[in-house]
């Protein structure tokens, strides 16, 4: 029996409801990260202190990730390999988890990189970047 197709709009309704509950969560973290941040007179005085402190910040959290050092398009790429093709694969991060027997290891890296992706783009959307004035 085919599927109803009003069961595919409760799943849009779904994901929209979702999508802007995520949304405004997201824009109110930012804001009341930015009025925390910059109510310090050195930060507030000296923008490009807090985009070198965020910057820096961000580098030093993510590349610790072994899931986290690349562009995001690679990180997708990386975690869907298929560890089933033998000795070839064993050079990807996946993989080498796998074959240790237990992959709680990378699930740990996973999580990690997932919050601190959703906190550090949280922090950055709204990174005062100075301009320049003629």
């Amino acid at each position: 029996e085919p599927t109803c197709p009003r069961t595919h709009y409760l799943v849009f309704i779904l994901i929209g409801i979702v999508g802007g509950i995520w949304g405004g969560i997201f824009t109110k973290a930012n804001a009341m990260w930015s009025r925390w941040f910059r109510k310090y007179a050195l930060i507030k005085n000296h923008p490009v202190l807090e985009v070198f402190l965020i910057t820096a910040a961000v580098a030093a959290l993510q590349f610790i990730d072994p899931a986290t050092q690349h562009r995001y398009d690679m990180i997708i790429r990386k975690l869907l390999v298929d560890c089933t093709h033998g000795d070839e694969t064993l050079t990807e991060w996946v993989c080498r988890n796998e074959a240790n027997g237990s992959p709680l290891s990378y699930i740990v890296w996973l999580v990690y990189g997932t919050v601190m992706v959703l906190v550090t783009t949280t922090i950055t959307a709204g990174i005062k970047v100075s301009t320049m004035h003629s």
